[in-house]
């Protein structure tokens, strides 16, 4: 589910997973195992995808 979630992410800002894992610091690959289930979604990574996301609208 949290795959699901990762990849639905990437794809609503229109990113590639290389413009992804450059935002977030983290190598393409991880962030393909990750969207295929191959590789846990660690805490560092989860902390990155927030910082990286726009605050929501007031």
């Amino acid at each position: 589910m949290i795959a699901r979630r990762l990849r639905q992410h990437r794809e609503a800002r229109n990113l590639s997973q290389r413009a992804l894992a450059e935002l977030v610091g983290y190598p393409q690959s991880y962030i393909s195992r990750a969207e295929n289930q191959l590789q846990r979604i660690g805490d560092g990574l989860a902390e990155a995808l927030d910082s990286s996301s726009p605050a929501p609208a007031t």
